[in-house]
């Protein structure tokens, strides 16, 4: 991978170290338990509610402008008072915000580090500031997730009931469901029961019609509760049947003995 390091360098001992009252604003803060915060770990699916999770930790502790980019790091070192010149560094006493804004940058960078898996920090490991890191995971991700939204869509769409139970069909809607509110997309109840009844087969027409043509609302977990009843009724149904066949045929077969 390409060296996209910045003229952001790594912290050095130069003898000088900034006032008590500048470094004591890092000490004192108090920062959000990153093993009660950072519960999700980045993968292709799942980008958009890992970077609302990130966000929200970032944010809250008050270094989204270290995230976005919009407070670069300031000049190492302090001017020199006695040069004639305002862009002179002969000085070798250290910018405090420097450090400051250093620690800041390496705290939110070892925060998206941990959200990260191993395979993934070999990628970004060439970076040196945490606005670089978030940039190329935007950047790598985005389209991917929308691909998946995409793809779950779909499925939600055209997924069909076929052989399975009911039990079994609901379950892999409500699975879909899940994963599309995972990555951001919050499915409503009405889509939810479309795609419920669109999946059936022909049998249950007279109970799709039931459904469709209530004029009060239904919700998902009543939609369940009459379909597994439906079945079990269409179970009974089918097993009398299948009992007066065999008993029709033994009658028969009896008669031809006779």
């Amino acid at each position: 991978m390409a060296d996209h390091s910045t003229n952001v360098t790594p912290l050095q001992d130069s003898g000088e170290v900034p006032t008590a009252g500048t470094t004591s604003q890092m000490t004192n803060q108090s920062f959000p338990s990153l093993g009660q915060s950072l519960t999700i770990k980045l993968d292709r699916n799942n980008f958009l509610i890992w970077r609302n999770q990130m966000l929200n930790v970032v944010i809250a502790s008050g270094f989204d402008d270290i995230l976005d980019g919009t407070r670069p790091c300031p000049p190492h070192f302090l001017p020199d008072p006695n040069s004639t010149s305002a862009t002179t560094f002969k000085s070798p006493v250290v910018n405090p915000e420097y450090i400051t804004w250093q620690r800041q940058n390496r705290l939110v960078m070892s925060w998206i580090y941990s959200s990260l898996t191993e395979s993934m920090m070999t990628q970004i490991m060439s970076y040196n500031t945490a606005h670089e890191i978030w940039k190329s995971l935007r950047q790598s991700f985005a389209s991917a997730s929308r691909a998946h939204i995409m793809e779950l869509r779909l499925h939600l769409q055209t997924i069909r009931k076929g052989g399975l139970s009911m039990l079994d069909y609901m379950l892999r809607i409500r699975n879909i469901c899940d994963n599309l509110t995972a990555v951001g997309e919050l499915v409503s109840e009405q889509d939810q029961i479309m795609a419920i009844l669109g999946g059936l087969g022909p049998e249950y027409n007279p109970f799709v019609v039931t459904i469709t043509s209530r004029a009060e609302p239904i919700s998902v977990e009543e939609l369940q509760s009459h379909l597994m009843v439906f079945e079990r009724q269409r179970s009974v149904e089918e097993q009398t049947l299948i009992q007066a066949n065999a008993a029709l045929f033994q009658q028969q077969k009896n008669r031809k003995k006779t």
